[in-house]
Formats: C-alpha cells, structure tokens, sequence
C-alpha cells in the first residue's frame, strides 16, 4: 500500500528526530572524553583518575593484591620556562607524556596530575617491581632529548611511590605517601626514584 501525504512527513519527522538525538548523544560522550583528558599532552586527567580509582581500589581488596603509585614531575621545570619560555615547557610535557605512554603497560593508568607533575597507578605491583620500573622510567626519560626552536632541551624527573595497602588505606593517604617520597627525592638531589619508608 501505498504510503499517504502525511505518513510520508510523519516518517521524515521522526528521521529527523532519531539523527538529532543520535548527534546529541555522540555530543555528550564526546564533551565527557575531552573533560577526563588533558588538552595539552592528551593525558587522562585529574578527574579520570579520582573516578577510576575507586574502582581500583575495590579491585585489590577483593583480589588481595597492591597497587602502586608513582608520583613523578619535572626537575626544575620552572628554571626551564623562565630560560626558554612557555613554549618549551609545554614541548617538554608532550614529549615526556609521550615517553610515558610508550613505556607504561597497557594496564598501568597515566595521568597528568596538574603542572608538570604526573602518576602512574600500577594495579597488581609490589614496591620492589615498581622500584625496578620506575628506575627505567627515570633513565628513558634522562636519556631524552627535546627539540624546541633548534634547540636540544633535556630534563630528568624526580619519583615517589608509596604502594596500597602497605603504605595506606584509602586513595588519599597512598596518594599523600608518594608525594612525602617525591618531596625526598627532590630534596636529596634529584633524578632519583624514592619509595615511601613509614
């Protein structure tokens, strides 16, 4: 049977409204993604890792295994954007986050945590391997070398790592022990990678 007049623009209404809500619906996940990811070096972000990490957590107490977290930023960074510019700072945390993103595990979790400090939370990893780890973590990134206005620009990266539950209970005091270890590290020359001693 032939379809009338009005069943015609009847069906091309609806067409219409099923392609905006659609488009609506790609909007919204598109705008959450860009909310969890840092513009600068496409790194997750802040709020991903507080949302994610709850999630973690639970993991390991169910499955009775640690997770470590390694907290890292740049050596003198604000030395290098007061000699170079802004430019060459933002150069520099590209490059570093793509360093990172290339040497991390698939299941390891990356974030830029806000300036030029970074974390990476290693589900299912002792102290000991996170220290092995880290250590090559901190000799790829030595190793570096960035161009930047034929310049060749080079930093090194200081690290703390504290490991759950073995250094604390919830999220903010693990979080809160590898930043005492990254204190340490920065303070006792730099370049090092320090693991959170009670």
């Amino acid at each position: 049977y032939p379809f009338s007049p009005d069943e015609i623009e009847m069906g091309r209404l609806f067409t219409q409204i099923a392609g905006l809500a659609i488009e609506n619906i790609q909007l919204q996940s598109s705008l959450k993604e860009q909310s969890l990811r840092d513009p600068l070096t496409g790194l997750h972000n802040r709020r991903y890792l507080f949302e994610i990490l709850q999630l973690e957590i639970a993991r390991a107490r169910r499955g009775g295994y640690t997770i470590s977290f390694v907290l890292l930023d740049i050596d003198h960074f604000k030395d290098l954007n007061d000699q170079y510019g802004h430019g060459a700072g933002d150069a520099m945390l590209r490059a570093l986050a793509e360093r990172l993103k290339n040497l991390v595990r698939a299941g390891d979790i990356l974030c830029r945590y806000g300036g030029d400090e970074h974390i990476i939370i290693m589900a299912n990893t002792t102290s000991e391997v996170a220290m092995e780890r880290t250590e090559q973590l901190r000799l790829a990134v030595d190793a570096m070398q960035v161009e930047y206005e034929e310049k060749q620009l080079h930093c090194s990266i200081s690290i703390g790592i504290a490991t759950y539950p073995a250094h604390g209970s919830s999220v903010d005091e693990v979080i809160s022990n590898a930043d005492r270890a990254l204190y340490i590290s920065k303070n006792s020359g730099r370049n090092r990678s320090i693991l959170y001693q009670e």
